[in-house]
């Protein structure tokens, strides 16, 4: 994966992945940002407030930023499991159940500048007739 072998490089390997899981776990006590925070310094991001801000910004959800995860609808918890997916700048995300209610459309703007960056999708889907179609309308 991304060039490393999975078995003896695994943190070279977990630095190049994203992963979007169907349901977002995050600390309900803490912020968005500090949640975020937390994410990328496990993932190794140098300057992991600037990449916070700027992941925010990207999402268009800054005004989350000072928010406690506890008090979120399930839309922003999403967007913020998003965030937490990508705060990295992974060369590679796995989103699990990306039809599910609330993300096509950002899954798919998302996805759509992964492509421009030369970033690969890798999506995991529950039924293969959504993979088809999925594939199919996006190419």
């Amino acid at each position: 994966m991304c060039g490393y072998d999975v078995v003896t490089e695994r943190r070279d390997v977990t630095r190049c992945i994203g992963y979007l899981p169907a349901e977002v776990r995050m600390y309900g006590h803490m912020t968005a940002a500090e949640n975020l925070d937390f994410f990328a310094k496990l993932s190794g991001v140098s300057g992991p407030r600037k990449a916070v801000a700027e992941t925010l910004d990207y999402l268009d959800c800054a005004d989350l930023a000072k928010r406690r995860v506890g008090s979120f609808s399930t839309g922003m918890r999403q967007r913020i499991g998003i965030a937490q997916a990508i705060v990295h700048r992974p060369k590679v995300l796995f989103i699990d159940k990306p039809t599910q209610t609330g993300r096509p459309l950002l899954v798919d703007a998302i996805v759509s500048d992964m492509r421009v960056s030369a970033i690969s999708p890798g999506l995991s889907f529950n039924q293969v007739a959504s993979a088809v179609r999925w594939r199919t309308a996006s190419h």
